[in-house]
């Protein structure tokens, strides 16, 4: 290869608003910065969903868009998007094809995999990173079961399965057999934290009534309004709590949008907190919506690592979460127990979905002032040195390296 840059594809489904499209616009813009030349291919939003493609051009890079590559299962458009992807292949010639996201890393190997059929001398290097997987909790469980069977397939084609954490490494490793577990390379994620760890408290700061900073402690969840990140159990939870600590002592905040949310908002209408319980939408200022938070929630029925939960760590506030894919590894070894709740070094995690027991664990937290500030100072520590963007981008850098040297591709 001489003197030739190494080039990366970088394919996700779409650049809608969470850690993903984070992730794929700071790996472009800092590998750039070192030499490499990436591309980065886009599918296309699916109505309702937020766009975060303004992130991903503020860093100076300039997505390709593959039109038919989209959210929802249709065939056709399926193809379309593959020949799509195989025509990019053909003329951006990578070295290196990374995939994200599981339609992305679906389509985008497949057409990897026919390249290197016709290119035997000039085979790309697979990569696929698991954000999280789909495999569990978004579909029926024979369309599960047939992901998962695909999913094994395309892992023989790949040189490396990243993921985000060892507990997802192992659940895919051991519990769904993707590949083995010496197949995988765990690979933190990395954001710019810098707006978070100085954001101001500011209780109250972003309701929409303009309350006084004296006023009810907010409990908050931040996220896309569907079912996997299960606000249910959020909205149930916040009712079980207001009723115990005192309607005047709690409020909600739900920030994000997506297909759910008329029927949150009619659901929080029956469990008659609406009146304390904003729904704000999109918001790009998330530095002031944790400075206004005094906990935040995670509910989800499946995770990979969560990104709101790295930003509320930085930004000083307490998080309460249930304990799937990552969020063990990043709360931290157990340190006490309560009935239905594990007590972390850097959070408070519940392993049920019971919304009684996850009001105790969000009550806890309001509670105990000596926990809480514990918890905090550990999280924020922990964070800020493990989930750096530098760090990232050299992990990810040396990683292609490695990959291009041991299938003797670079020279």
């Amino acid at each position: 290869m001489g003197s030739e840059k190494i080039r990366i594809l970088r394919v996700i489904a779409r650049l809608n608003i969470g850690g993903p499209a984070i992730h794929v616009g700071l790996v472009s813009k800092g590998l750039g910065e070192k030499g490499f030349e990436t591309t980065l291919a886009a599918g296309t939003l699916a109505e309702g969903e937020g766009d975060m493609s303004y992130f991903v051009r503020s860093l100076g890079v300039q997505p390709v868009y593959i039109k038919s590559l989209k959210r929802e299962p249709d065939p056709v458009a399926d193809l379309g998007a593959f020949f799509q992807l195989l025509r990019l292949i053909m003329r951006v010639r990578p070295h290196v094809i990374h995939t994200h996201t599981a339609k992305a890393g679906t389509l985008g190997r497949a057409a990897g995999i026919v390249y290197n059929l016709f290119n035997p001398k000039k085979r790309a290097v697979l990569v696929h990173t698991f954000h999280g997987h789909v495999l569990h909790g978004y579909f029926s469980r024979l369309l599960s079961r047939i992901f998962v069977l695909i999913e094994r397939l395309l892992a023989r084609f790949t040189a490396t399965l990243v993921v985000l954490s060892p507990l997802l490494r192992d659940e895919l490793a051991k519990g769904y057999r993707i590949a083995p577990k010496e197949r995988f390379s765990v690979v933190d994620l990395g954001f710019d934290l810098s707006p978070f760890i100085h954001c101001q408290s500011e209780p109250n700061g972003v309701l929409e009534d303009g309350e006084a900073p004296r006023g009810p402690r907010v409990v908050g969840i931040v996220g896309r309004l569907v079912p996997v990140k299960n606000h249910r159990l959020f909205l149930r939870s916040l009712a079980l709590l207001r009723g115990r600590m005192g309607s005047a002592r709690v409020r909600g905040l739900v920030v994000g949008d997506g297909e759910l949310r008329a029927e949150l908002e009619a659901l929080a209408h029956r469990l008659n907190i609406a009146g304390e319980t904003t729904f704000t939408g999109w918001r790009k200022d998330l530095s002031r919506i944790y400075g206004s938070l005094a906990v935040l929630a995670l509910t989800s029925i499946n995770e990979g690592t969560p990104v709101s939960a790295i930003e509320a760590m930085a930004a000083g506030v307490p998080v309460v979460a249930r304990g799937v894919g990552g969020v063990p590894d990043l709360l931290g070894e157990e340190r006490g127990l309560r009935p239905g709740i594990s007590i972390r070094e850097r959070g408070i995690m519940v392993q049920s979905a019971d919304p009684e027991t996850f009001s105790r664990a969000l009550e806890l937290v309001l509670d105990d002032e000596q926990l809480r500030a514990e918890t905090v100072r550990r999280a924020r520590d922990f964070v800020v040195e493990r989930y750096d963007v530098k760090r990232l981008v050299e992990e990810l850098g040396r990683l292609y390296l490695d990959l291009l040297e041991n299938r003797g591709i670079r020279q």
